[in-house]
């Protein structure tokens, strides 16, 4: 009797071993694979050998990762998609600035770009230069160097009293060009703006 007893124990020891592992290997391929997925890798899948719940897991799983691995990709095309604007609107603004600055150095005529400098209620009390031509630094006695990110009437304060600081406050205030041309004297020079 005792040795009916330790077959049957024996057998029942090897049936749930066998069972156990028809549900431990599964969850074990399927933790493995979320752990892949976790570290970066796209496309991973599980091998799908039966019809049970796991095997349904498995199938959600498997629809998810390919879902993520198209959506991965997706994006990395998105990615190169924009990298090449970037770059073509990069080489445009070069061409653009090679072509401005040819123009600019060029050019027989001052010009100068100036932006407002307002103070803390709003109002304009200078002009700052931005961008200016050889030949308009050169009419400042210049360089184009050293007036760059300077205040114009601070520099130039003669021409605060003349309607050229009136004419540039309504050009920046109203967004409009001013087509008119105005006469300033300064130090031993005299000019038109």
């Amino acid at each position: 009797f005792a040795l009916v007893i330790s077959l049957f124990l024996c057998s029942v020891l090897m049936l749930s071993k066998m069972l156990g592992s028809l549900v431990t290997r599964p969850l074990l391929k399927l933790s493995a694979a979320m752990q892949r997925i976790a570290k970066g890798e796209t496309g991973v899948q599980v091998k799908v050998n039966s019809q049970n719940e796991l095997a349904m897991i498995a199938e959600v799983f498997n629809t998810m990762s390919k879902d993520n691995s198209r959506m991965h990709q997706q994006l990395k095309d998105i990615n190169t998609a924009l990298e090449k604007q970037i770059l073509l609107k990069s080489e445009e603004l070069n061409q653009s600035e090679s072509l401005l600055a040819s123009v600019l150095s060029s050019s027989q005529d001052g010009i100068m770009v100036l932006k407002t400098v307002p103070d803390q209620g709003g109002e304009i009390v200078d002009f700052e230069w931005v961008m200016a031509n050889p030949k308009a630094a050169a009419d400042f006695a210049a360089e184009v160097s050293t007036i760059i990110g300077k205040q114009f009437f601070r520099r130039e304060p003669t021409f605060r009293n003349q309607e050229l600081f009136q004419h540039l406050c309504l050009v920046a205030k109203t967004d409009s060009p001013l087509n008119r041309e105005i006469y300033c004297e300064f130090e031993n020079k005299r000019g038109w703006f």
